[in-house]
């Protein structure tokens, strides 16, 4: 397990269980952004509860925060200090290029980036993208008015990349399982990678920013009835990340 620890800068996160620097630089390390530069599609939401999920599988992470709102590293994690605990992984908050291409030789497993997600950061994303990742996640909401915004900034910054990705469906609505169905046809028919499983909108993702709580530690008393359903999303995603990464391994 990583250790649990806030940092300012990514000089200051451990050395992953304290090995010999050979043993981390022996670990292969994945980076991941979570991008998409249309707002509202719960990219820091994605970036912490997947972070979160890989966690309980026993993975190495580092969840990076380059967005200047600093809604994970500062708001979820003040929040979670504040009840007492602190986010079940290691977090930093990072937009130099020179010290984030340092990320790799922590002996991390993944590093989960939430990428800035407005215009004025470009240059930022377009080097995590297109430099720096390994993987792309897409976040995107499952609604027609997200198709062409979502289509332009994947031939913009993605598609070219070769890269591997996969658009993940959010904010999607428990009881409209159409509108997901739609957006998939929709991604399908244009050759688009995506996750089967999608995140639907629950209370429990809402306030948990708030009420600093990752997925993991959601319960029918701190998150309402729909806690389970909230948390099994995640591990969807994740489990479908899984297979993903160690089929690549195996390649």
């Amino acid at each position: 397990m990583t250790q649990v620890a806030k940092h300012s800068e990514v000089a200051d996160v451990p050395q992953q269980t304290g090995a010999p620097e050979a043993e981390r630089a022996a670990v292969t390390t994945r980076v991941i952004a979570i991008c998409n530069q249309k707002g509202g599609v719960g990219k820091t939401t994605a970036t912490i509860n997947l972070g979160a999920t890989l966690a309980t599988y026993g993975r190495r992470l580092l969840v990076v925060d380059s967005d200047p709102q600093k809604s994970a590293s500062s708001g979820w994690a003040r929040q979670a200090i504040k009840r007492g605990g602190d986010l079940p992984f290691d977090y930093t908050y990072e937009t130099n290029p020179a010290k984030l291409a340092k990320l790799r030789g922590l002996g991390c497993q993944e590093v989960i980036i939430d990428t800035p997600g407005s215009l004025e950061n470009e240059e930022l994303q377009h080097y995590i993208i297109k430099e720096l990742a390994d993987e792309l996640i897409v976040p995107m909401e499952a609604a027609y008015l997200s198709f062409d915004p979502t289509e332009a900034f994947l031939k913009k910054y993605i598609l070219g990349t070769g890269k591997p990705y996969r658009l993940l469906m959010s904010r999607t609505h428990p009881s409209k399982p159409g509108r997901v169905d739609e957006t998939k046809k929709w991604a399908a028919k244009r050759g688009f990678h995506y996750f089967e499983t999608h995140i639907r909108t629950y209370d429990a993702h809402e306030s948990a920013p708030a009420a600093g709580l990752v997925c993991t530690q959601y319960t029918r008393s701190n998150s309402g009835a729909y806690f389970a359903n909230a948390k099994n999303d995640f591990q969807g995603v994740a489990l479908e990340y899984l297979a993903g990464a160690t089929s690549k391994a195996g390649a």
